[in-house]
């Protein structure tokens, strides 16, 4: 069997396709009807359960763990850390218990992340100096450490999965495909000097189920689809949606002080910690997914192309 954790996001419904035919259950807060249409198994429950976790989880079964949250704000260190850290603790011990597998899904911000351009990959050490000022990447990063210390330690069966930001079609709840609904919106105000990395969510949804069986124990693999300057992340977002992208340019720190100023008015810019972020880059290496697990991204125009037609879908998802 294999078990899902935020089978009900972004990614998991990627994932969920990914593995069609595959005996799925979801552990889920509340009742998923769709999961249910689908032919997924739901238990409901929480991950807070060690209890309910170790009824649901049998020998021999494969864990794939993308339940997760992300917060900019400073005070949510706490439910962050909870959740990412402490709740991942609890199902890990529960997989070893019973000798199962764990497919941990993060993000390639843990370690690819700069403040200069440069291609980094799995080998690099966790850039702790710049990610303790953003609490998603921090957690994520201690989550990573976790599971791998518990590989290292007592021997779980783990493969550790690191995204970059993913891209698509099927983002029901927002969020990982903001940074485009913000710029069909005209509310990007400038060009960040930094740098992205993105992946369609259905490649990263196949190098899941790729890992699942393929995936050694104890790596870690970057599913990194795309990675270029916001300048040219923009022009090509450009001509795929017929929008005109932002043209102010502004020093990163001038960027980032404009938008703490502005933050809590009622002023459409984006967050004063995606601001700061936009100035560093993100580059990712995925060759090692490419030799391992046989990812492949398709282009960067087709994933822009259908994250655009599914935001403006019955225009229900654009302001």
């Amino acid at each position: 069997m294999i078990v899902l954790t935020g089978a009900t996001g972004f990614l998991g419904g990627a994932v969920v396709a990914a593995l069609a035919g595959r005996p799925l259950k979801a552990l889920c807060r509340r009742a998923a009807p769709g999961l249910q249409a689908r032919g997924v198994a739901v238990a409901i429950g929480d991950l807070a359960d060690a209890g309910w976790l170790a009824a649901e989880i049998a020998p021999g079964d494969v864990v794939v763990h993308m339940a997760g949250r992300v917060e900019f704000e400073a005070a949510a260190i706490r439910d962050l850390h909870d959740l990412h850290v402490e709740g991942t603790r609890r199902l890990a011990e529960v997989v070893g218990a019973r000798q199962a597998r764990l497919v941990l899904l993060s993000s390639s911000g843990t370690t690819a992340v700069s403040r200069h351009e440069r291609l980094i990959d799995e080998t690099a050490p966790y850039p702790l100096d710049l990610v303790a000022r953003w609490p998603y990447y921090l957690t994520k990063t201690l989550q990573e450490r976790l599971v791998l210390d518990l590989v290292a330690r007592r021997g779980l069966d783990a493969v550790v999965l690191n995204p970059s930001l993913l891209l698509g079609p099927g983002d029901d709840r927002g969020g990982s495909t903001d940074l485009v609904r913000e710029f069909l919106e005209r509310r990007l105000p400038t060009v960040p000097p930094g740098g992205i990395s993105v992946v369609d969510v259905r490649d990263a949804a196949r190098a899941v189920a790729s890992a699942i069986d393929r995936g050694r124990k104890g790596e870690r693999y970057f599913l990194a689809g795309h990675n270029c300057r916001f300048e040219t992340f923009f022009r090509v977002l450009a001509a795929v949606s017929g929008v005109r992208g932002p043209a102010l340019r502004l020093p990163g720190r001038l960027a980032t002080l404009g938008a703490r100023a502005l933050h809590g008015m009622d002023v459409p810019v984006p967050h004063p910690a995606r601001i700061e972020m936009a100035n560093h880059f993100w580059y990712a290496d995925a060759q090692k997914a490419g030799r391992e697990l046989d990812f492949a991204a398709r282009p960067l125009e087709a994933t822009l192309r259908d994250t655009i037609t599914y935001l403006r879908k019955d225009g229900n998802k654009l302001a």
